[in-house]
């Protein structure tokens, strides 16, 4: 979903994503609306990467007035072994490329939802530990937050995330 695209406003927010672990794939929500019910279990639609692919544009309003947004997905371990304890980290974190931006992280459960989903203070760059056996899911859950203060942007400003797994 595209918002304001003339003149750009602050860029859409990518999350492209990959893994060290092999057979590591990603899929959204069952409800991946935003809004009360967002989360659940696990859906049969992947995640690809690329813009837009976690969260939408972010409109000239919420530039303006800020916004602070959660996004369920799962990784499905679609190798041929099992993974140990592992961790999931923020490896370029938005943060640090502009300053009203940051996103987190935090470990989920397999049917929370945004009633259940972890507390703020439970957000960081890292989340875990996991463990996943072959063909089995882990929830992860991502925060973007950006903060008031979004004045007549001229062009969008593209932030990019990576998360890696780390074996611990």
């Amino acid at each position: 979903m595209r918002c304001d695209v003339d003149p750009c406003d602050v860029s859409p927010i990518d999350l492209p994503v990959f893994a060290e672990f092999t057979g590591l794939k990603w899929y959204q929500c069952e409800n991946w609306d935003f809004g009360p019910s967002h989360g659940g279990g696990p859906s049969a639609v992947a995640i690809t990467g690329g813009k837009d692919s976690i969260f939408p544009r972010v409109t000239r309003a919420e530039n303006t007035d800020g916004i602070k947004r959660y996004r369920k997905v799962f990784g499905k371990n679609v190798g041929v072994s099992d993974w140990n304890e592992f961790y999931i980290n923020i490896i370029k974190n938005a943060n640090q490329s502009f300053s009203r931006d940051h996103t987190a992280i935090a470990k989920g459960t397999l049917t929370d939802d945004m009633f259940d989903k972890p507390n703020d203070a439970d957000f960081s760059t890292r989340a875990g530990p996991f463990t996943c056996v072959v063909g089995d899911y882990f929830a992860l859950w991502i925060r973007q937050e950006l903060y008031a203060g979004g004045t007549n942007p001229q062009r969008g400003q593209d932030i990019v995330i990576q998360i890696e797994l780390m074996e611990d």
